[in-house]
């Protein structure tokens, strides 16, 4: 009889307990999607220095220059050239650039509006907008200057 009355005394303070506790649940975590420009920011090795022969109308070519920092800043540099000479004073833009929010694509700010589609160890100057490197047909391509020790 004592032992019923107490599981009968015991049992409401159990379930009264067990009512106030809550399950402790991991909060949700936002799901993250990369961009294929985060995915080239983050994959590919593209800080460093590319060069170019551009074709020209009126010289053998046009010399170009591209150098991109990890901080978001380049420099770039035309000389046309003539006879395997220089002609004329080199033009240079340098200032910072932007990547595309969707594309591998950074945008030259400063300089004419240039894009380039950025590759393992090239980047190509694009005169259309493109999403993929399949796309690129006769654009000039940049390769990476590769210093040897």
């Amino acid at each position: 009889m004592k032992i019923t009355l107490i599981a009968a005394v015991m049992m409401p303070l159990v379930l009264v307990g067990c009512v106030g506790i809550e399950s402790k649940k991991e909060p949700a975590k936002p799901i993250v999607t990369s961009t294929a420009s985060d995915i080239a920011q983050n994959s590919l090795d593209y800080v460093g220095t590319y060069n170019a022969k551009i074709p020209c109308t009126d010289c053998d070519y046009t010399m170009a220059r591209l150098q991109l920092n990890q901080y978001g800043q380049y420099r770039y540099m035309e000389q046309n050239v003539k006879n395997g000479g220089p002609v004329g004073q080199p033009v240079v833009f340098q200032g910072k650039y932007t990547w595309d929010k969707k594309a591998p694509i950074i945008r030259l700010l400063n300089a004419r509006n240039m894009h380039f589609f950025v590759a393992e160890n090239e980047v190509v100057l694009l005169s259309q907008p493109i999403t993929s490197y399949s796309e690129i047909t006769i654009e000039p391509k940049f390769k990476k200057a590769i210093r040897q020790i």
